[in-house]
């Protein structure tokens, strides 16, 4: 059976069928997401919040940006991103993404962490991308791994180094329902 249109519906109509295309193709704007960087710079008082993007935290200077993925990051931003690591547990690293500072994983689900950040909870997967996830289950699991093996230690703190942050954690992976660890520097408060 075919349906004829008028000539005065057949634009709009076709209009309506280029927009479903679109949304469909997934050629919609990508969504903006608001991360937090450490400042190694020196800032004016201009740079400062309210007239910029400058905020004091506990730990110091911390730059609010916005973005679509963390591959829009200049080279110096994205090395001013907090690090996680997933290892073994003889401590080889086999992972690792860039997070948003003053954040903390709450889940793994394959090659996406989620996070709560300054913008709520977001999923981070080792390429950079970033999408919107939902605030995780009550009490996620997640346990505490100990103290982090000497190799994770070296990876991010060099032989002499320590922190107060470091902590190395057990995730359930919600895909494959393995356990996986994980280190990252906690909040700084």
């Amino acid at each position: 059976m075919r349906i004829s249109l008028t000539s005065k519906w057949r634009l709009p109509v076709i209009v309506l069928l280029v927009a479903f295309a679109i949304q469909a193709c997934g050629s919609e704007p990508d969504e903006v997401f608001e991360v937090l960087v450490w400042v190694d710079e020196q800032v004016s008082e201009e740079d400062f919040f309210p007239d910029g993007d400058v905020y004091e935290a506990p730990c110091g200077l911390i730059r609010l940006l916005k973005v679509r993925n963390l591959r829009e990051l200049s080279t110096d931003q994205y090395d001013r991103l907090e690090r996680v690591l997933e290892f073994a547990e003889n401590g080889d690293v086999i992972a690792e993404w860039r997070i948003p500072v003053e954040s903390y994983v709450t889940s793994i689900d394959a090659e996406w962490l989620i996070v709560n950040s300054s913008d709520g909870h977001i999923s981070i997967n080792l390429k950079g991308d970033v999408r919107s996830a939902k605030q995780p289950e009550a009490e996620e699991e997640q346990e505490y791994f100990g103290e982090c093996p000497d190799p994770v230690l070296e990876d991010f703190l060099g032989p002499d180094g320590k922190s107060d942050y470091l902590a190395c954690w057990r995730l359930k992976d919600k895909t494959s329902n393995k356990t996986r660890l994980v280190a990252y520097q906690g909040v700084c408060t």
